[in-house]
C-alpha cells in the first residue's frame, strides 16, 4: 500500500476526529459510572482513489507518496546529511483538469527535500541570501525549492532562463536560482490555486499538479 502524506489542511480535521473517538461523557452516578458511553458515529475523511486520468501515464505501482489537493505549502525534509540528488529532467504537460510538472532525479542519492507553493508574483523570490522579482507572466507563480539538489541533465535550460510552456495554466517556466545545495524552479500561472504531489520510484520522480 502506498504511503500517504496528508496535506496540512486536513490535520485539524483529523485531530477532531481522533478526539471524538476517545469516548463520550460518563455520569458520576449510577451503574454506568466510569464506563464511557458508546461513541457517536464518526464519518471518516473521504478520499477518492487516483484514476487513470489522475495518473496521466504514471504507474500506480511506482507511487510511494501522495499529497492530495491542497491550497497550502507542501514541504518534505531531506534525510540528515543526504547526498545531493541530481535533477535530470523537468517536463511540463497540460491535462484536462490540471497541469503537471514532472521532475526526474538520479537514483544514486536519496529523494531530495522540497518545498512547493503557489505565491503572488509581487512576492520576491528568495535564494542564496538574495531576493529577486518573479517575472513569469500571470498573477501567481508555482515555486518549487529542491534541496539538496544539483542540475545534472544536459537538456535543462540555463539558470535564469525561462521559456514559454503553453499549458492551460502554466505559461512560462524555468530554473530561477541555483545556490550551493538548492535549486529553485518556478512557473507563471494564468489560473490555479491548488497543488497535488506524487512521489514515485523506479526512477525517482516528483510530479507536481496544479489546478
Amino acid at each position: 500500500m502506498a504511503n500517504v502524506r496528508i496535506a496540512p489542511s486536513l490535520v485539524p480535521l483529523l485531530f477532531l476526529l481522533a478526539a471524538g473517538s476517545c469516548g463520550g461523557d460518563a455520569s458520576a452516578d449510577g451503574p454506568g459510572a466510569g464506563t464511557p458511553e458508546a461513541d457517536a458515529a464518526v464519518t471518516p475523511v473521504a478520499r477518492a482513489p487516483l484514476t487513470e486520468a489522475d495518473l496521466a501515464g504514471l504507474s500506480l505501482a511506482e507511487l510511494s507518496v501522495e499529497v492530495p489537493w491542497t491550497n497550502n505549502r507542501v514541504s518534505h525534509e531531506p534525510r540528515p546529511a543526504a547526498a545531493r540528488s541530481g535533477v535530470l529532467e523537468v517536463v511540463t504537460a497540460s491535462h484536462e483538469t490540471f497541469d503537471r510538472v514532472l521532475f526526474r532525479f538520479t537514483d544514486t542519492a536519496p529523494f531530495p527535500g522540497y518545498s512547493v507553493e503557489i505565491v503572488d508574483v509581487t512576492a520576491p523570490l528568495a535564494c542564496g541570501g538574495e531576493e529577486r522579482p518573479l517575472d513569469l507572466g500571470g498573477d501567481r507563480a508555482l515555486v518549487i525549492h529542491l534541496a539538496p539538489a544539483r542540475r545534472e541533465g544536459a537538456g535543462l535550460d540555463g539558470v535564469g532562463e525561462t521559456r514559454a510552456v503553453g499549458g492551460a495554466r502554466v505559461t512560462r517556466a524555468g530554473t530561477l536560482c541555483v545556490d550551493d545545495n538548492e535549486m529553485v524552479w518556478a512557473a507563471g500561472l494564468t489560473s490555479g490555486d491548488q497543488v497535488r504531489l506524487l512521489e514515485l520510484s523506479g526512477p525517482q520522480r516528483l510530479a507536481v499538479d496544479v489546478r
